[in-house]
């Protein structure tokens, strides 16, 4: 074997090294993998004891396949945040503007997801562009959900909240 041969088959065998081992190799103790040093090696004598419900290592088992019921799709809302109130005796005003949506009036009516309840409402616009959701949980006052509506106009909706008693409210919701 001439040194050309013999280099060579070093380098061979440096490239087969890896970086870890290289790294621990030349400065052992400080290296950064130091912990990583030592390889793991099972004694002759030890005993292997395998059966059910011991994890032995190898290839993963099936232990059961189950057909999952389809999920449905996660709506995904923008919040309308910009919008104005108004206290009107013995109804509350929610005005919203969807300068975005264009004519709402083009949408059809169950576009549009008005849920009112004693002390929260949530109403929803699944428009052309995107779908909206104007939610409170905790309205100033109780209202009546079976008196309340919503009525829409080109790019404006109009929500009313009717009273459940004529207390003037101060802000929309509580804190």
């Amino acid at each position: 074997m001439d040194a050309s041969e013999s280099a060579a088959s070093r380098a061979a065998a440096e490239a087969k090294k890896s970086a870890l081992r290289t790294s621990i190799e030349e400065f052992g103790t400080n290296s950064y993998y130091y912990a990583h040093a030592k390889t793991a090696e099972c004694p002759a004598h030890a005993v292997k004891i395998e059966g059910p419900g011991l994890v032995t290592g190898g290839p993963p088992v099936l232990i059961e396949r189950t057909v999952s019921p389809p999920t449905r799709p996660v709506e995904v809302y923008k919040e309308i945040k910009s919008y104005a109130w108004a206290d009107d005796d013995d109804n509350v005003k929610i005005y919203i503007t969807l300068a975005d949506e264009g004519d709402l009036t083009q949408l059809s009516s169950e576009a549009f997801i008005f849920t009112p309840a004693e002390e929260r409402i949530e109403f929803i616009v699944k428009g052309g562009n995107a779908s909206y959701r104007l939610k409170f949980d905790r309205l100033h006052e109780e209202i009546v959900p079976q008196a309340s509506h919503h009525r829409v106009r080109s790019s404006k909706v109009t929500l009313t909240l009717k009273k459940k008693n004529t207390a003037t409210w101060r802000e929309l919701c509580r804190k």
